[in-house]
């Protein structure tokens, strides 16, 4: 509200933790497209290998489909293996999944907030510990919430939100 005053914002959160994109494509009618989204942020964690990507690449495509106007923003998460101690931050585990991720945000022109370089770059410069982003191996503390908050406000611009981002025609799948 406080960068965008004059817009009604209503946010539904469609996230059920633990779930993977496979899981979350199951609940698409009810969760996302009963909601008419104008924007859907996708928290991407650490339990979505190549099957799962797919199952996400579906659920972009079904939403284009029902509303080609729609905006994306892939926020790719991660967790470190076991302590936080600042130099687990260089072995973020299932780091392939971050290519994945990428991957399917190049090939549809949506916007990846690679969560990681962000976490890595920042506590390499000393702004912060993991442990004041993470709250265990996982799941972030609510400052690393309003990090990831500021790191995605950059894309919502009032370009971003009026350009329109699927194509018209939508490619040949990638997953």
């Amino acid at each position: 509200r406080g960068t965008y005053p004059d817009t009604t914002l209503t946010v539904h959160n469609a996230s059920v933790s633990g779930q993977n994109s496979c899981q979350n494509y199951a609940r698409i009618t009810t969760d996302y497209l009963a909601h008419a989204p104008d924007l859907i942020v996708i928290d991407i964690a650490n339990n979505n290998g190549e099957t799962e990507f797919a199952c996400l690449e579906s659920l972009i495509r079904d939403v284009w489909a029902a509303y080609p106007l729609c905006k994306f923003v892939l926020m790719k998460t991660f967790s470190v293996t076991d302590r936080l101690v600042d130099a687990n931050i260089n072995t973020p585990t299932v780091p392939g999944t971050l290519n994945l991720c990428q991957d399917l945000g190049d090939y549809y022109g949506i916007p990846v907030v690679q969560v990681w370089e962000n976490v890595a770059a920042d506590i390499a410069a000393g702004k912060y510990h993991l442990c004041d982003y993470l709250i265990d191996t996982v799941h972030p503390t609510l400052t690393g919430h309003n990090l990831m908050s500021s790191w995605l406000e950059p894309y919502l611009t009032a370009e971003f939100l009026t350009t329109r981002q699927s194509p018209a025609t939508l490619p040949e799948r990638l997953y």
